[in-house]
C-alpha cells in the first residue's frame, strides 16, 4: 500500500466523486480509477459504492478512511518537523477575512507571525465572506476566516466562535434604554444597514422575518467605517458585532446593547481547501490565528463563545 494510493483514496472519499477528485488532482479519471481498483485489490475489499451522484464509502471504506487520514496527518507532521529542524520556516501564506474581522485581527496577527517567522511572506485580502470563499476555491488564498453559511464539500472548516450581534447607537442618545435590545424595539428605529448582497444583512433580515418584522433602513452602506460614522453622527442605529465598535464604546462615543428576543448570532470559521495540503508555514499561521481569536474573546473585546 503506497502513500500516493492513500492520498488518492482520501481525496475521492472527501469529495464523493471520482471525476471531481481527478480534476482536483490533475490526473485522468481512468488513471485515478485504476489506483482505487489497485487499492481495493490490495485490501481485498470494496471501498466505494457507486450511485448516480458519485460515490460513497462502504463500511470497509469508512474504516480505511479513518486510518488513512491519521496516517497522512502523521506523515505530513513528520515532514514538517524534519524541515523545521533543518531550516528556518519559509514560504508564503495568503489569507482573507471579512472587514469586521480584518480591522482587529489582521494587524496583530501579521505583526506576531512576522516577528517569529520573518522569512515567510504574508499576503492579506479583505472582503465579504462570499468573496473569501470564492478566493479559496480559486486558489487565490490559502486560508480564509469567514462567517459560515453553507460551505461546499471541497472546503475544510474549523469552528472558531459563535458571535452575538449588538444594537449600536450614538452614546447618550437614549439614556433610559434597557440594557438589552429586543427586535420589537429595533423595528421602530431609524437604521443604517448594509445592502441585501451583504451576508450580515441577509442574516438580520432572515431573523427579523421569522419574528414577523421587516427592517427598512434609512441608509444602506456596505462600508463598515461609513456605517459606524453615520451612527456616531446620530443619523440612525446599526447592528454589528461588538468587536467592530469596541474602541468607540470604550471612548464613550457609541453604545452597544446585545440583541435578544431573539438573539442574532453567526458562526466564524477558519477554512481551507481539502485537496491542497497545507505547508508548514500555513499550519503555523492557522494555529496562530486560532490563538489570537481566542485571546480576543478571553479579554472581552470579542463578545462571543469559543467553539
Amino acid at each position: 500500500m503506497e502513500v500516493k494510493q492513500l492520498r488518492t483514496f482520501v481525496h475521492v472519499a472527501e469529495l464523493g466523486s471520482i471525476s471531481l477528485a481527478a480534476e482536483r488532482l490533475h490526473i485522468a479519471q481512468s488513471a485515478l480509477t485504476r489506483q482505487i481498483q489497485a487499492l481495493e485489490a490490495e485490501v481485498d475489499a470494496q471501498l466505494f459504492r457507486r450511485h448516480g451522484r458519485g460515490v460513497e464509502l462502504t463500511d470497509q471504506g469508512a474504516a480505511l478512511f479513518a486510518r488513512a487520514t491519521v496516517i497522512l496527518r502523521e506523515i505530513e507532521q513528520a515532514r514538517a518537523e524534519i524541515k523545521s529542524e533543518q531550516a528556518v520556516l519559509t514560504g508564503e501564506v495568503s489569507f482573507g477575512m471579512p472587514p469586521t474581522v480584518a480591522d482587529v485581527l489582521s494587524g496583530v496577527l501579521i505583526e506576531k507571525f512576522s516577528r517569529l517567522h520573518p522569512r515567510v511572506k504574508l499576503r492579506v485580502v479583505s472582503g465579504y465572506s462570499g468573496h473569501v470563499l470564492d478566493w479559496l476555491q480559486r486558489g487565490v488564498i490559502d486560508l480564509g476566516v469567514l462567517y459560515e453559511n453553507k460551505l461546499p464539500s471541497t472546503i475544510r472548516s474549523q469552528p472558531l466562535l459563535l458571535e452575538q450581534l449588538f444594537l449600536i447607537e450614538q452614546a447618550g442618545q437614549r439614556p433610559s434604554a434597557a440594557p438589552v435590545a429586543a427586535l420589537a424595539e429595533i423595528a421602530n428605529l431609524r437604521l443604517v444597514l448594509p445592502s441585501r448582497r451583504h451576508g450580515l444583512r441577509l442574516l438580520i433580515d432572515s431573523v427579523a422575518a421569522q419574528a414577523g418584522y421587516a427592517f427598512e433602513p434609512v441608509v444602506e452602506a456596505d462600508s463598515l467605517p461609513v456605517q459606524i460614522d453615520l451612527v456616531r453622527r446620530g443619523l440612525g442605529a446599526t447592528i454589528l458585532p461588538f468587536l467592530s465598535v469596541f474602541a468607540d464604546v470604550e471612548a464613550g462615543t457609541l453604545s452597544a446593547r446585545p440583541i435578544v428576543e431573539p438573539e442574532i448570532t453567526r458562526r466564524l470559521v477558519l477554512a481551507s481547501v481539502i485537496d491542497r495540503p497545507p505547508t508548514p508555514a500555513i499550519r503555523q499561521f492557522a494555529a496562530m490565528a486560532v490563538s489570537e481569536v481566542a485571546a480576543l474573546v478571553k479579554t472581552g473585546r470579542w463578545k462571543a463563545i469559543l467553539e
